[in-house]
């Protein structure tokens, strides 16, 4: 009787076993989500495909709508969208988003003002509402609004004669403080101004309450107490938010504040990674200055990177200023500024020991397998960042690595083919490149004359040379963050519906090669395009579906197109 029961217990054993094996056999190639759309792959011969199947976070098949349903289980979600686009997760390359939401949250925020009388009132309101605090921080004001683009002292005078303010311009390149400030920064008189920046002074040599690039990191910026960490982490959770419901499913994070204030921001990444909170995939960019300690900043940023390795978030970039912006004249050209003859910028690594440590940097950074991120404006400044480039690389080339500059207000015409002979990626402010009416003509025509404002950004060019181009916004200093709007300006060199307002139509790009700057391009920067970038089979479903097919509409009103769903490793992380 045992041994029957034995049997029979066996022979039921060996159905369940047979149940198992056909219901996993049944279901192994069945996806966990089947979508159909007008799907953009962003694979060369072969951009536009009919639908897609994702299992286990990864694409197990793209193509047409007829071969797809094999993939279809009982437990499959099934979406279609006939309208619209589907297409791989935007990236954007620079980008400062998450101090932008402390503005609003616990600083002084003047950006959406359009005038000074708002400035004045808003200012006044946030001191009425704290009056318990010793020091007022903000930012946002717009160089277009003072004569000069400088801000005084006086003004913010009037409002907080007894406490400090500081109040960062919209770029962040520039301070409007008060009296109270000047005195606790020492600044006087004799204060010579540092490289890379300038203090400006009145009739009589008084620093008159506006300091530039260099002169506000040495001056100012150390007197202000950063966010702590928990705050940061708080802001950080906040812009995943934001920036998913925008399309993006990965940035670089550029720091470039204080030593304290880039470390905070750092702890916040790595302590969210740590919990698994963070979203989407993140890099961090940490600005290392020209001063005695560069090349050991360097070192201790290696820490970081090894440190921080794993995960949703890695310390993957080191940020060098070249140079400041046109804006404040501190941007660095070949050729003088249309309005100032004597002036070229501000070159903020200037003589040969300095360009020789720029190379040391270089060299330290590519061999620990970090990347370096220049800014670099005037067409100055982007010579002396490819000739570092150059200098490094006949001592060693990384060929995992590609280094990267951003922005390129103007580039010589000879240095056009070099980004792609030194494997330099462009990070391209897409949406810079068209003519906006007011600040064209007062700023940039002003500055720069017609000719060099006309040809500024020049981001075809380096494309057609072999280059990658990447989309950067360098949010919030970059005021548009939408990266529709950044590739329907690279499609159309326009931000309106008036012809002649387009800026360089010779600039213009192709639909394909703007759709892969704002996704493949971005994958690619990162060293991420193995896995993500592109919709093929065996590469990671972060994507993202819009309401509107902007391959097809790209016109101004396609700017108003709504990010309907964003996902990240097969994961929604973001649904209209």
């Amino acid at each position: 009787m045992k041994k029957k029961i034995i049997i029979f217990l066996i022979f039921c054993l060996l159905i369940v076993l047979g149940i198992l094996g056909y219901l996993y056999l049944s279901n192994k190639d069945n996806a966990d989500m089947v979508i159909y759309g007008n799907i953009y792959t962003g694979i060369d011969g072969e951009t536009t495909s009919e639908a897609l199947a994702i299992k286990d976070g990864k694409y197990i098949y793209v193509g047409n709508k007829d071969d797809v349903k094999k993939y279809i289980g009982k437990n499959t979600e099934v979406l279609d969208y006939p309208e619209g686009l589907v297409l791989s997760g935007f990236t954007d390359t620079h980008t400062h988003v998450t101090p932008s939401f402390g503005v609003s949250e616990y600083d002084i925020n003047i950006g959406e003002a359009t005038s000074l009388e708002e400035y004045k009132e808003i200012i006044t309101k946030y001191v009425n509402e704290n009056p318990d605090k010793t020091m007022y921080i903000g930012r946002g004001w717009n160089y277009m609004l003072f004569e000069n683009s400088t801000p005084t002292k006086d003004i913010l005078d009037e409002i907080v004669p007894d406490k400090p303010v500081f109040i960062k311009s919209n770029d962040g390149h520039a301070a409007w403080v008060n009296s109270k400030m000047l005195e606790l920064t020492k600044v006087t008189k004799d204060t010579e101004d540092p490289i890379g920046g300038k203090i400006e002074k009145d009739e009589d040599g008084n620093p008159n309450g506006c300091l530039r690039d260099a002169a506000m990191d040495l001056y100012v910026k150390p007197n202000i107490e950063p966010y702590s960490v928990e705050q940061y982490k708080n802001l950080i959770l906040k812009a995943q938010d934001f920036y998913a419901s925008l399309g993006y499913t990965s940035y670089i994070e550029v720091f470039v504040e204080a030593d304290k204030t880039n470390y905070n921001i750092y702890k916040a990444y790595e302590e969210l990674d740590k919990e698994n909170k963070l979203k989407l995939r993140t890099q961090g960019a940490w600005n290392v200055s020209n001063n005695e300690n560069s090349v050991d900043d360097v070192k201790k940023l290696i820490e970081y990177k090894e440190e921080s390795k794993g995960g949703m978030f890695e310390l993957t970039d080191i940020k060098i200023f070249m140079d400041g912006v046109a804006e404040t004249k501190t941007a660095y050209f070949s050729e003088p500024y249309a309005d100032d003859k004597t002036n070229y910028g501000a070159d903020r690594w200037p003589s040969e020991d300095d360009f020789n440590k720029l190379v040391d940097c270089i060299v330290l950074a590519n061999k620990n397998d970090m990347v370096v991120h220049f800014h670099a404006i005037g067409d100055a400044a982007i010579t002396k960042a490819l000739d570092a480039v150059e200098q490094a690389r006949k001592e060693y080339v990384n060929p995992k690595i590609h280094n990267v500059i951003t922005h390129l207000e103007t580039v010589k015409d000879s240095d056009i083919s070099r980004f792609k002979d030194l494997d330099i990626v462009v990070a391209a402010n897409l949406s810079w490149g068209c003519i906006v009416e007011d600040l064209y003509q007062t700023v940039e025509v002003a500055h720069l004359g017609e000719e060099r404002a006309f040809k500024a950004y020049p981001y075809k060019s380096v494309l057609d040379a072999g280059t990658v181009v990447s989309l950067a916004t360098d949010y919030p200093a970059g005021s548009v963050v939408s990266p529709i709007a950044g590739y329907l300006v690279a499609v159309t060199r326009n931000a309106t519906d008036d012809e002649e307002l387009a800026r360089d139509a010779s600039q213009k790009m192709t639909v394909d090669e703007a759709l892969k700057a704002v996704t493949y391009g971005g994958a690619y920067q990162m060293r991420q395009e193995s896995y993500r970038g592109t919709i093929e089979v065996g590469k990671k479903a972060d994507l993202i579906v819009l309401d509107n097919n902007i391959m097809k509409n790209h016109n101004v009103s396609a700017v108003d197109t709504k990010v309907l769903r964003t996902m990240v490793d097969g994961v929604t992380i973001y649904e209209k």
